[in-house]
This record gives structure tokens, C-alpha cells and sequence, in this order.
């Protein structure tokens, strides 16, 4: 692993015009990096410039560890051309709009918004996507985000720019994580190499003020063994209600105890979700609904966070081996939250025109239709789908709630542990098999067991705030669909019990496949016989979801002031 390199800034900004002057006004929050008479460029937080004679430079945003790794995106000035570059899961994303001239790359939408409104650009949603969010949680067609005309680059891409003309190029680099199948690793030799890369790569760490997210599953896990192994003892966060029962409370202190260490238990709860919800909507870009979690903890622990010089987090798992066996590409989908259309056409009811549940099948056939010719098999591909689709499109908008004002770190997505993920025997590349086998040659923590899911995620606490109804109101003054509103209320506004386990048929059956995960022939004659049952996301987050949609449907409409600088956006002059 390399040396670790922190930059200060999180967050950029560039904006060009061909035809107009446009000028950043420096203030407290805005520096400028580098300009001219119609661009520039600025950053959140001041950040060290050495700029060649001949106007050359690198700008890290984020965190980067020498040659590839970490949570970052790079900026590059050669002459009169400017680039920018994601890392292997954009964990820094990289918006931009490029329409009648005027050019803005930045790392969240919401600058992008405000920037073009000042230009008098009248940003329209993107329905398609919109649809795609409501089924699955996230946009699942590449490069699309939730507006019109605002594209996002994908992992280990870079997008160049020439500052002469304003000409745009979009390249791809070499991905860490393909197949080897004449290369396959000896299983003891990956499980050494792994668990080596990882303890000899956090030693990098050892002399900062290290923070690791820890939950009750493995992922995290790995990591907080892994970086106690190499000394450098975080602290660890986990978020929760309770330690009543087998939740991640429960079992991340047990695994911080017997790393020597406690656990910061951070309380989530509806009252927050109440006072933080639009706001965390704009932070993740409006790009998943991971608003239901990330509204739910105080602002405060995000402010904490950002004391640390690195934040560890477990991203990147599905590439070691996404659940078990797929018995179709259908069943591929289902397995990364893209429902069977036989699942999520029974929720065209609660919409009343323009209805997006009719739209969305569209984007579905498009994206199966880019693996049809897959010759591999397929839980394989499973792996393959999750780091293309599910890992930057799902996962990512996770990671940007804290990268946006915090160094991040996700060792599972290192270059040489990818590697080792593209050489694993056939036969070890499901079930996330390394990861469970590494975690037992720790000894402190290889008895404890994994949770049962979060404890809070609780839907009767929704419903007793009033989070329920504020959503409903909200989302039927500003949802781009008419919507029913007497069936949302009818399904959201009663108590839902989940300790209550329901015994009808319809109940059973939903659990049918889920179920069959490791019996193939189980699970193939479930996706056949019973796949209108299979269990969906959307039964509990429709509501979230459209209130998401229906968030950035707002902050459209709203005008911005071009000489206010604020903490999401600068004060700029346009002449």
C-alpha cells in the first residue's frame, strides 16, 4: 500500500463560460484555486498550489493513498486543458453540465443548481431517472442523475476539458476489479495476501486521529480488526436505538470490547429525521434514497467526524462475492434492489397520472439488454453487476454524506485487494467468502456473531412523530406525479407493529426466495412460480423516495442570489 496523502479540500467547484467574464469573489468559505478572465476553479477548504511555469498542476480532493487508492477525485492542469478524475468507486463524485457554452464541474448537484440559475439555465427532473430511484433506491443508467443535463462520471473515469475552446472528452481507465480465469490465486494464499494488504496499508494511519464506522456485520468489521492488528486503535462509531437484541449496537460494542476499545453509540431517531431530511436530500445529491438512514443521526456526529484526519469505512464488499448462486439475470437484478416488474407494477396505484411506474420499465430493458451476451456464468456476473451498478450508483451516495466534509478511507476497494478479488477460485467468489475467512484468523473477535439488522429502522417511530405526514404534504405539493394521497395515508398514517410476524400466504410466499438463496433449484422454481411475491424495498421507502424526488423539484424552482456566498455555494460576479 502507498503513503497516505491528505489534501484539505473535500468539495470543488469550476465554472466556465466561452462567451462571458466570470469571477469568484473570495470570501470565508470559497478559495481560489486557480482562474482566468471566464473560469476558475475553487475548493471548500484553502488548499497548497504549486503551479509550474507552464501553468501545470495536481489538485487532490478528498484523500488519496499513493499510486490509486482511497476516497478521492483528481483535478489536473496541463497547459490549457483541465481534468478531472474519480476513483475506483466515486466516492468523491464528479457532476457536470455542459450546455450553450457554459461548462460546471463540481462535487455535488446543488452547485451545479445554484451556478446555472445564476446564468439563468432553467434546470428541468429527469423522470426517467426518477423512476428508476422509486423502484430501487437508486439510478441505476449510467451517467444519469435526477436533472436533466447534469451528467455523473463513473468510477475511474476522467472527463478533460480544453480551457481554449471549451471542448469535452470522457475517457476510461483500466477497472482494479475484472475476472482472471487463467490466474486464479492458491484460497490460502488470497486469504494471507488480503488480510496482509489490509494491516500493512492502515499502518499508513498509525500517528493520526483514526475514526472507523463499525456496524454488527463483517464488512466493517474486517476493518476495525484489521486496522487494531496494525495499531492504530480508532475510535469507533456505531449508529443505533438499542442494545436489547442481536442490532449493531449490541454487537459492534461486543467487537470493540474485544479489540480494547468502546464503541460510540450514535442515537438515531425520527426527530432528526424531521429536522435533518432536506437538507441530507441536497448532500448525497439527491442521487438515493439514503436519506432514511442518513436524516436519522444528528448533524453534530457528521461535524464530529470532520475533528478526524480519516474516516475507515467497509465499502466495497459485493465484489468479494454478492450472496450466493443467480438462477437468471433477472434474478441478478432482484439481488441489487431492481425489482421484477411482476413486484413493483402493483405500486401504480399510488399514482394518478404520468404514472412513473409505466416509465421505468424502459430503463430496465435497456440495462438488461447490455448483458445478454454475457458468456460467463452467472453469479459471476452477479459480482460483475454489483462493482458496475450497484457499488457507484447505490453504494457511493452512502459515502458522500461524510466525504463531503470528511477524509475517507474504504480498504476494501485498494487496488491490490481488487486484484485479489479478480483471481479468487471459481468456487470462493460468492457469499463474501474471504471476508468470513480472514475475520477468523482474528481471534479476539472470530466468536462473536453477526447482527440481525439494524435496530432502527423502525416504522412505528416514523409514524408516531409525524415524520409520516409531513411527507405526505410535502410530497403532494411538489411531487412531479399526481399522487394518491388517500392511499399514502391509508398505507403510512397507522401503526405498523414489525414485531408482529404476519402468517397469510401472501407473507410466506414473499419470503420464498430470499429464503432459497443457497438452494438453487429452490430458488429457480420460486423465481418462476412465485416472483410477484418477492420481497421489495418500496413496500416501506415508497414515501421517502418520492419525497426525495419531490425535494429536488423544489430546490429547482428556487432562485439564488449570484454575490451571497454560503457553505453550498460561492459568491461569482458574471460580466
Amino acid at each position: 500500500m502507498g503513503s497516505f496523502m491528505e489534501n484539505s479540500a473535500t468539495r470543488f467547484l469550476f465554472v466556465y463560460h466561452q462567451n462571458r467574464n466570470v469571477i469568484l469573489n473570495p470570501k470565508k468559505i470559497w478559495n481560489t484555486f486557480d482562474n482566468d478572465s471566464n473560469w476558475f476553479l475553487t475548493t471548500n477548504k484553502a488548499s497548497s498550489k504549486k503551479i509550474s511555469p507552464n501553468n501545470n498542476w495536481i489538485l487532490k480532493i478528498g484523500t488519496k493513498k499513493e499510486p490509486d487508492d482511497g476516497i478521492y477525485c483528481s483535478i489536473n492542469r496541463n497547459h490549457n486543458t483541465i481534468s478531472f478524475q474519480t476513483d475506483a468507486i466515486s466516492g468523491i463524485p464528479v457532476f457536470w453540465y455542459a450546455q450553450n457554452g457554459l461548462i460546471i464541474v463540481a462535487s455535488d448537484i446543488l452547485l451545479i443548481i445554484k451556478i446555472a440559475k445564476m446564468f439563468d439555465v432553467q434546470l428541468t427532473p429527469n423522470l426517467q431517472s426518477a423512476s428508476e430511484i422509486l423502484i430501487s433506491s437508486y439510478i441505476f443508467t449510467e451517467n444519469q442523475t435526477l436533472v436533466n443535463n447534469i451528467n455523473i462520471l463513473q468510477p475511474r473515469t476522467i472527463l478533460s476539458m480544453s480551457l481554449n475552446n471549451g471542448s469535452t472528452n470522457i475517457s476510461s481507465l483500466p477497472k482494479f476489479f475484472h475476472y482472471n480465469e487463467s490466474n486464479s490465486m492458491n484460497w490460502q494464499d488470497a486469504i494471507f495476501q488480503m488480510r496482509k494488504n489490509l494491516v500493512d496499508g492502515l499502518k499508513s494511519y498509525k500517528d493520526l486521529r483514526v475514526a472507523s464506522l463499525l456496524s454488527g456485520g463483517a464488512d466493517s468489521r474486517i476493518i476495525a480488526t484489521s486496522a487494531h492488528e496494525s495499531g492504530i486503535n480508532p475510535d469507533f462509531f456505531t449508529f443505533g436505538k438499542n442494545a436489547t437484541n442481536n442490532s449493531d449496537f449490541k454487537i459492534a460494542n461486543l467487537v470493540a470490547s474485544a479489540l480494547g476499545s468502546k464503541t460510540n453509540c450514535i442515537t438515531t431517531s425520527s426527530e432528526n429525521f424531521l429536522n435533518n431530511w432536506k437538507d441530507m436530500a441536497s448532500y448525497a445529491s439527491w442521487s438515493s434514497d439514503s436519506i432514511w438512514w442518513a436524516a436519522r443521526l444528528p448533524k453534530d456526529f457528521f461535524n464530529e467526524l470532520a475533528t478526524y484526519d480519516i474516516v475507515l469505512r467497509g465499502d466495497g464488499d459485493g465484489v468479494y462475492g454478492w450472496h450466493g448462486s443467480a438462477v437468471s439475470i433477472e434474478d441478478i437484478f432482484h439481488s441489487i434492489e431492481i425489482p421484477f416488474p411482476e413486484v413493483y407494477k402493483k405500486f401504480q396505484e399510488f399514482f394518478l397520472s404520468n404514472n412513473p411506474i409505466d416509465t421505468v420499465s424502459t430503463s430496465q430493458k435497456r440495462l438488461k439488454k447490455q448483458y445478454t451476451n454475457y458468456k460467463g456464468n452467472l453469479r459471476d456476473l452477479k459480482n460483475i453487476i454489483y462493482s458496475e451498478i450497484r457499488e457507484p450508483r447505490g453504494i457511493a451516495p452512502g459515502i458522500w454524506y461524510f466525504s463531503r466534509n470528511c477524509y475517507v478511507d474504504a480498504p476494501l476497494t485498494w487496488k491490490e485487494n481488487l486484484n485479489i478479488a479478480s483471481n479468487l477460485p471459481n468456487k470462493y467468489r460468492e457469499q463474501k467468502k474471504i471476508i468470513f475467512s480472514i475475520l477468523k484468523t482474528f481471534p479476539q473477535t472470530n466468536t462473536i456473531p453477526f447482527s440481525d439488522g439494524a435496530s432502527w429502522n423502525d416504522k412505528l417511530e416514523h409514524y408516531s412523530s409525524g415524520v409520516w405526514e409531513e411527507l405526505i404534504d410535502y410530497s403532494d405539493k411538489w411531487s412531479p406525479w399526481s399522487l394518491n394521497k388517500a392511499l399514502f395515508k391509508e398505507t403510512f398514517l397507522q401503526p405498523h407493529d414489525s414485531s408482529v410476524q404476519k402468517s397469510s400466504l401472501k407473507s410466506i410466499l414473499s419470503k420464498l426466495i430470499p429464503v432459497s438463496k443457497s438452494n438453487y433449484t429452490f430458488r429457480k422454481m420460486g423465481m418462476f412460480l412465485f416472483k410477484q411475491h418477492a420481497g421489495t424495498s418500496m413496500s416501506e421507502r415508497i414515501l421517502t423516495r418520492v419525497a426525495l424526488i419531490s425535494n429536488l423539484c423544489e430546490t429547482l424552482q428556487t432562485n439564488y442570489k449570484k454575490n451571497v456566498e454560503s457553505e453550498s455555494c460561492p459568491s461569482i460576479t458574471i460580466d
